[in-house]
């Protein structure tokens, strides 16, 4: 994919997030799938085996105390692969546990709610009156993105997603033709 060289990058932050301080069952395996779930991880991870989705979330438990057994890469499908489910409990988003419904027997439990933010910074509103394109991270970006300015997918030159529910999320708000895109963290220092 050609780079979008020339283009000034604004960020328009689409999702905000609010803490839950949930009660977790007990469980043999803890599955963490966001930085935002260590918190509650780190409250409850004593005797059990932790796992992480991605390094930011295997980074995070680690610097708070908890050991991970393992980290992966990919979605909560490479996360429950090859374990029990009705032995773990998935520590998630609101919309996370609405998803793990497709894993009978996995506990799911929401360690932070998914909202939309009141409105978009002044910036980003002056972007998306001329000509622009959009990354974006998660079908909840979308879908906040398309509240707080209508047709923006639409009107877009470019939509570069981040994961398959992303791109379908896009094309359902009117993206003609969004891309692919990998979002990866930079080089460390």
């Amino acid at each position: 994919m050609p780079p979008l060289s020339g283009w000034t990058c604004v960020v328009a932050p689409c999702v905000a997030f609010e803490s839950l301080h949930p009660d977790v069952p007990p469980s043999r395996v803890l599955l963490v799938t966001s930085p935002r779930g260590v918190p509650t991880a780190a409250r409850v991870a004593a005797g059990r085996e932790v796992h992480a989705l991605a390094p930011a979330t295997a980074s995070a438990l680690e610097a708070a105390g908890v050991r991970v057994a393992r980290s992966v890469t990919g979605g909560v499908q490479d996360l429950v692969r090859g374990l029990e489910l009705t032995e773990a409990v998935l520590l998630t988003s609101d919309l996370g546990v609405e998803n793990a419904r497709r894993w009978p027997g996995l506990r799911a439990v929401a360690t932070h709610r998914t909202t939309c933010p009141p409105s978009l910074p002044g910036e980003a509103v002056t972007a998306l009156a001329g000509e622009y394109a959009v990354l974006v991270a998660s079908p909840s970006a979308v879908t906040n993105l398309e509240r707080l300015a209508p047709g923006a997918i639409a009107r877009a030159r470019r939509v570069l997603c981040h994961g398959q529910s992303t791109l379908d999320a896009a094309r359902a708000h009117g993206a003609l033709a969004p891309e692919p895109y990998r979002l990866e963290a930079p080089d460390a220092p």
